[in-house]
């Protein structure tokens, strides 16, 4: 079903939500990964429609994540550029949690 929000088209799709803590004094440095990171998805990675990236506070970054379908999230999960993210954040991610996968379908 489509309609309409105050923000435009309202559409169905696959949304993954994920929480970053960071460690003391890394969200520069996090932040710049994550948004280089973001970019390439975006533009690689079939059926990725947004990535975003939003700076809550000095140690909490969370990542939107919008895709067509769940096969669309699992292929983006088998993806070398994952790996490479997951290695890159690890001395600057305390934990990190996927709080959410919604999807109409």
């Amino acid at each position: 079903m489509k309609g309409k929000s105050s923000h435009g088209a309202v559409s169905s799709a696959y949304v993954v939500i994920v929480t970053y803590e960071l460690t003391p004094g890394a969200r520069e440095s996090f932040i710049a990964l994550a948004l280089a990171f973001a970019t390439r998805v975006v533009a690689e990675h079939p059926g990725c429609r947004a990535y975003r990236v939003v700076d809550v506070s000095d140690r909490c970054v969370v990542f939107v994540e919008e895709y067509d379908s769940r096969e669309a999230h699992a292929s983006h999960l088998e993806s070398p550029d994952l790996t490479k993210f997951r290695r890159d954040r690890s001395v600057l991610v305390k934990r990190h949690r996927t709080l959410s996968g919604w999807s109409r379908t």
